[in-house]
C-alpha cells in the first residue's frame, strides 16, 4: 500500500465476495453481501479524468451501434462484436457510463431517432424501424419515457425551433 498517492486501491480476488461468510447468519451475510457490491458500483462509476482504453473501445462499439441502430445489439451481439464476455462487457458499461448496454444502446437509438425526426418527414413507423423498434407504439412509448415528449410532439417542437433560428 502507498500512501499519498493520487488514487489508492485495495487489490484482492472477486472469488473472495462469493465464499460462504461462517460467521453470518443469512440475513447479516445477505446484507453485507449488498453492501459490498453497492461499494464496488459506486467506486467503478466514479468517472475518469482522462479516457482509458475502456473508453476508447467502447467508444468503438458504439460508433458502430450508430451506423446500425436497427441493428439485434443485445448483450451477446455487443460483446462479440468486442470479443468479451457478457459479463465484461457489462462490467465495463458499468464503469464507464454507470448503466446496463442495453441503456446506452436505448440512448444511442433515441438520438438517431432524434435526429431523424427533426430533419426528415418520415412517418414515425419508418423512424421506429430504421432505430431498431417493431412497431411504432414500442417506438412511441420509449422515445416519451426518455424524452418526456411524444415522437409528434418533439417534431413539431424541433420544427418551431427551426423556424425561429
Amino acid at each position: 500500500m502507498k500512501f499519498g498517492a493520487p488514487k489508492h486501491l485495495i487489490v484482492f480476488d472477486a472469488r473472495q465476495l462469493y465464499k460462504p461468510m461462517r460467521q453470518a447468519n443469512s440475513m447479516s451475510r445477505k446484507a453485507l453481501e449488498k453492501e459490498c457490491r453497492l461499494l464496488l458500483a459506486s467506486m467503478q462509476e466514479q468517472p475518469s479524468s482522462q479516457p482509458d482504453d475502456e473508453a476508447v473501445v467502447l467508444a468503438s462499439l458504439w460508433s458502430i451501434v450508430m451506423a446500425k441502430p436497427r441493428g439485434p445489439w443485445n448483450a451477446e451481439t455487443l460483446a462479440s462484436n468486442l470479443g468479451v464476455s457478457r459479463t465484461s462487457l457489462y462490467r465495463m458499461v458499468k464503469r464507464q457510463h454507470g448503466t446496463s448496454p442495453a441503456r446506452v444502446v436505448e440512448r444511442l437509438r433515441m438520438e438517431e431517432a432524434c435526429r431523424l425526426l427533426s430533419e426528415t418527414r418520415h412517418p414515425i413507423d419508418v423512424i421506429a424501424s430504421q432505430v431498431g423498434y417493431a412497431s411504432a407504439s414500442s417506438f412511441s412509448i420509449a422515445f416519451k419515457r426518455l424524452m418526456d415528449k411524444t415522437p409528434s410532439r418533439f417534431r413539431q417542437d424541433a420544427a418551431e425551433d427551426k423556424g425561429k433560428s
